[in-house]
């Protein structure tokens, strides 16, 4: 992802991490931009204790990574397995390069 966007999320979302690295391209952007959004729904504390990790492209679907600094209740874990796993999805349909509508093709 170019290196503009990535800066974009990490001045707006407090729960990327500073060294998180971002291998895809920049058509998941908007998809990446929407699971931030979401996150930010988790209230304080709580959401200061989630760190976005890595975030890569793997076999052409988006792979997500988190860590906590404090145990989760469940309902906050489900929630942000939830928010990833839809984000997940989403990129199996939006082409990585360009955003527009696509599909993931096996080769």
């Amino acid at each position: 992802m170019h290196s503009d966007k990535v800066k974009l999320l990490r001045d707006s979302y407090p729960f990327i991490a500073d060294d998180l690295a971002i291998d895809c391209g920049d058509g998941w952007f908007d998809i990446l931009k929407a699971l931030c959004d979401n996150l930010m729904k988790i209230r304080q504390p709580v959401r200061s204790y989630i760190k976005l990790s890595l975030i890569k492209q793997k076999q052409g679907i988006l792979c997500i990574y988190y860590s906590t600094k404090e145990y989760l209740v469940d309902e906050i874990a489900d929630f942000i397995n939830g928010a990833i796993n839809i984000t997940v999805e989403a990129s199996k349909t939006v082409c990585e390069k360009c955003g527009q509508r696509g599909e993931l093709k096996k080769v």
